[in-house]
């Protein structure tokens, strides 16, 4: 897949009542259901490390609070 430079990534977050709802959208190329859940789940190493990084830190936030 190309590399799209000067895409735009929105992010919102929700609290209802003990539950964090988190969305993060972008307009980038798009990737399978498979690469998201490895870039999440799996020790692979990518070259996006975008995703991953993000939920990490959600997990180190919400373990803490």
């Amino acid at each position: 897949m190309k590399n799209i430079e000067g895409g735009t990534v929105k992010s919102s977050a929700v609290k209802k009542n003990e539950d964090y709802f988190i969305q993060v959208e972008d307009d980038g190329v798009g990737m399978s259901e498979q690469k998201i859940f490895d870039m999440l789940y799996s020790d692979k190493e990518m070259k996006s490390v975008a995703l991953k990084n993000i939920n990490r830190r959600l997990s180190v936030y919400l373990e803490r609070n």
